[in-house]
């Protein structure tokens, strides 16, 4: 009885995810570096459209359609009024990632507050808001991360315009000077993933080798994480050489989401003892597993949105903000399970009888809480704390560290978990075999009464 329900219930959890999966395909194709952007009836007075770092003789492209500016009823303007407008764009240069992407607080006009080398992009006069487009190249010495804002310092006005922004640097590159050797590494990672697989599958295959479960969760965590690794290199190098992911994104989208359902899943599972320790999940792990899938599928819908707006859009910022609050408490709950498990084990380990097994068990499950901690840590602020710090060339070295981080994360686990005898983790389920079918048999002695 207790298998039938784990087994419906693992099948509508493999239907939501392949409805989801369906639904991501639909998700329109993002143009990588070249941004179009669709403003109507914005009254921010500043916002962050884009960056991107330059090399020398790198080119930025700006070209606008269809803009008006939409003032109150009661708000009387001169008709003769022409070129005193005070509205455009302004670039400001920095050498790290540091621009706000958010819309500006400060009431002030940015116009009035720009540095020396600031380029300014102006729509001042309305006998431009047809069409306007404005090119720059970047000259050898003034490369750096440009950072593209709209300024709007006219008082209870509202924009409304359609941009074409397109900037590459020589090739054509349509990746940042710091993004470029992004498509190289993933291949490389790709790789690694591979090379992780064949191993595991090694000792899957060995006579001796007991195989749960788990370990073909495991084994499918891998593959896909291979595909969606892959599959960014393929986006990346395709947005690098044309500017346009060519397809690439909506696998990128399926991969990314089937990817953090499974990884999420397992360490949830594993956290429960489930398979490794237990043959069965009690009703509270069910709900922790099925909230750790529901957000697993809003925080894919908030990256396919941060993915198909660009940073100008008002909504924007609120996805943004949504991907990284949801990714956080999943990141919060997969922990949960395993801290309960711990003080469990600590609470057994005192008492008599299994002790020393209690003792085992309290051992491992602080080693696999201080590899996810470890892990949560490196990707989720370490990384981010790089990207905003070092220097715009070099922002690659964030990517590349926060993947080493998982590929170390996914060799800890296959190591930890492999089936083989000599496996620590199997050998409680030994231990817990005779107490787990205890717990079943009276589960359908104490149904079948209710039956009767």
């Amino acid at each position: 009885r207790v298998h039938g329900d784990n087994t419906c219930f693992m099948r509508s959890i493999f239907l939501t995810v392949v409805v989801c999966a369906l639904l991501l395909l639909s998700a329109n194709e993002c143009l990588g570096l070249k941004h179009t952007l669709k403003i109507r009836g914005d009254s921010r007075s500043a916002f962050f459209i884009e960056n991107f770092g330059f090399k020398p003789h790198g080119k930025l492209v700006i070209s606008t359609t269809q803009f008006y500016l939409l003032y109150p009823i009661d708000v009387i303007v001169d008709p003769e009024r022409l070129d005193d407008f005070r509205v455009g764009f302004l670039i400001r240069r920095t050498s790290a990632d540091t621009a706000e992407f958010s819309s500006s607080s400060d009431k002030s006009c940015a116009f009035d507050k720009t540095k020396m080398d600031d380029i300014v992009v102006p729509l001042f006069d309305r006998r431009n808001w047809t069409r306007m487009t404005y090119e720059h190249t970047v000259a050898p010495g003034e490369e750096d991360l440009f950072n593209i804002f709209f300024v709007n310092c006219e008082k209870d006005a509202e924009v409304s315009f359609n941009a074409y922004i397109a900037a590459w640097n020589p090739g054509p590159d349509y990746l940042s000077a710091g993004k470029s050797p992004l498509p190289t590494m993933y291949f490389l990672f790709a790789i690694a993933y591979l090379v992780c697989l064949a191993v595991f599958i090694r000792f899957m295959r060995k006579p001796d080798a007991e195989i749960k479960s788990v370990h073909y969760l495991m084994a499918i965590l891998v593959v896909v994480k291979i595909v969606a690794v892959f599959v960014t290199a393929m986006r990346l190098h395709y947005m690098k050489t044309t500017g346009q992911g060519h397809g690439w994104n909506v696998a990128f989208y399926v991969m990314t989401f089937l990817r953090g359902i499974l990884l999420f899943s397992i360490i949830t599972l594993i956290g429960l003892g489930w398979s490794s320790v237990h043959s069965h999940m009690a009703p509270r792990d069910k709900k922790i597993l099925a909230f750790v899938i529901v957000l697993q599928i809003i925080s894919s819908v908030a990256l396919v949105m941060t993915s198909e707006l660009s940073p100008g859009s008002p909504n924007w910022i609120t996805w943004f903000d949504i991907l990284r609050i949801v990714d956080i408490i999943a990141c919060g709950v997969v922990l949960f399970p395993i801290v309960w498990s711990i003080k469990h084990l600590r609470d057994a380990s005192t008492t008599d009888g299994k002790a020393a097994i209690a003792q085992l068990k309290l051992k491992l499950f602080r080693e696999s809480y201080l590899a996810v901690v470890a892990w949560i840590y490196i990707t989720r602020i370490i990384v981010f704390l790089l990207e905003a710090t070092v220097p715009y060339r070099n922002v690659w070295i964030a990517e590349a560290f926060g993947e080493a981080s998982t590929l170390a994360f996914y060799m800890y686990a296959g190591y930890a978990f492999r089936p083989v005898p000599s496996n620590q983790f199997l050998r409680l389920a030994q231990y817990d075999s005779d107490e787990d079918e205890g717990i079943v048999l009276t589960e359908v002695v104490t149904n079948n009464a209710v039956d009767a």
